[in-house]
């Protein structure tokens, strides 16, 4: 280290003077400490100069490497900086807090060149090493950068097994109002157990943005993806889970605006999909939103929307339909750390196919627990639903009254936060359902378990 740091005296640093740079020695320690104690009083010159130097002697000296990130970063040097903040980061072992710092730093670098989406990584990366109190802060960071980003990226997959994947009948007879009619249901009208694999994938853009709008488009992918179990495939033998496979393509464009003195932003958004069930095409649909959010204060807020959706079909006008539905939605941060969300959503849908002509009305409740419980922290979800078919008909019965589904489900969402990694976390749902109906075909009870894993930013 004499020779090094004869080098760095000699090019005339005011901690040590030209005429005793051949005769101080400083260990990696001493000279560590100079350039720490340099960036923390703003004096970069020397901090970048000392550091080089260490790093230089000792490449695996991860903790000056840190320093020399930065220096590099609070001198403007982002590019330069991010590679030391790479390098510290490879290079620090099992020192978690070492890893941390180098991980933001790389973030930091990152999103400074205008890199969010490598920003967005580096931040996961710090998540993996953070103290509690840290991940709070990283929390922030992450959310900073977001509102930074022009992209939106997300992608999601869930396995469940079920009892009922194609949403078959509990029983083989076809009953309207407890009175048995004329007919047997098949057995792929029945309630068939498999696996169920769904696949989502979100990309977005920031068209235009301001302090007060955003223009975004998107396109969404949704797909679900089935297997029958042996005792499904004896119960319908010409069946095949991929029989039941749904998929939807969607391109919406989004505009979000916060008008001066508003309590919340208005949302407008026009959107098409294309749907697919079986393999074979099922319907268009175009639709348009309005959305109108209030922030009321106490960690509560509201959101309410209107929305009108258009659905055809080049093959089949029973497919064909007018859909206009208004939801509102509400959330809260209770006073024990817990998290409570309510919603409503009324539907009408107007259309000559009878089976999409007809009146809902849905109601959600969630709960998430402040604290983890044990090793998972739940979210408990409770679902009530009505709908209501004025013109349904049963096979060649025209179902008197009119056909009416009362369903329930309960979920319990178990994040695994304990094994959490790059900021996603193992997610368990437990989901029981059943709706019941005064036709026997739309009886139905399913019963999964599905693991996914959830982002936890």
């Amino acid at each position: 280290m004499k020779h090094v740091f004869g080098m760095i005296c000699a090019a005339g640093l005011a901690w040590a003077p030209p005429a005793l740079a051949q005769d101080i020695q400083l260990t990696v320690a001493q000279a560590r400490a100079i350039a720490h104690a340099a960036l923390a009083n703003g004096d970069l010159k020397t901090a970048v100069l000392v550091s080089e130097a260490v790093v230089t002697e000792r490449p695996e000296d991860a903790q000056t490497r840190v320093i020399l990130a930065a220096s590099l970063i609070r001198a403007g040097h982002m590019k330069a900086g991010g590679a030391e903040a790479r390098r510290a980061f490879g290079s620090a072992g099992g020192n978690r807090p070492l890893k941390h710092e180098a991980a933001r730093l790389a973030a930091l670098a990152a999103s400074q060149q205008g890199r969010q989406g490598v920003a967005k990584f580096w931040l996961r990366r710090a998540s993996d090493f953070a103290s509690e109190q840290q991940e709070a802060q990283l929390r922030r960071d992450f959310d900073a950068v977001d509102r930074r980003d022009k992209w939106e990226r997300a992608f999601s997959f869930t396995l469940a097994p079920s009892s009922n994947i194609n949403g078959g009948a509990e029983s083989d007879v076809l009953e309207i109002d407890g009175v048995p009619s004329i007919g047997v249901l098949s057995g792929d009208a029945q309630a068939l157990s498999g696996y169920r694999a769904s696949v989502s994938a979100r990309l977005g853009y920031q068209l235009a943005g301001s302090a007060r709008s955003r223009t975004a488009i998107s396109g969404q992918y949704y797909g679900t993806f089935h297997k029958l179990t042996d005792e499904a495939q004896a119960l319908a033998p010409t069946a095949t889970g991929s029989d039941f496979n749904y998929s939807i393509v969607a391109l919406d464009l989004t505009h979000v605006m916060l008008p001066e003195g508003a309590k919340g932003p208005y949302s407008f958004g026009l959107g098409t999909a294309k749907r697919w069930y079986g393999g074979d095409e099922l319907a268009h649909s175009a639709s348009l939103s309005l959305g109108k959010a209030w922030r009321l204060g106490d960690g509560q807020s509201f959101l309410g929307q209107l929305r009108y959706t258009r659905e055809w079909s080049d093959s089949d006008r029973a497919l064909d339909a007018h859909q206009y539905a208004l939801s509102g939605r509400y959330g809260a941060r209770l006073g024990n750390g817990g998290r409570f969300q309510t919603g409503l959503t009324v539907t009408t849908s107007n259309s000559d196919g009878r089976s999409l002509d007809y009146t809902g009305q849905q109601l959600t409740l969630r709960y998430t627990t402040p604290d983890p419980l044990g090793a998972v922290h739940p979210t408990f979800g409770l679902d009530l639903g009505h709908k209501f078919y004025p013109d349904h008909v049963a096979g060649l019965t025209v179902v008197p009254g009119g056909r009416r589904d009362t369903s329930i489900g309960l979920t319990v969402d178990l994040v695994v936060s304990g094994a959490q990694m790059m900021g996603f976390a193992p997610v368990v749902t437990l989901r029981a359902a059943t709706t019941d109906s005064n036709v026997s075909r739309y009886e139905t009870t399913d019963l999964s378990a599905g693991l996914s894993i959830r982002s936890s930013f």
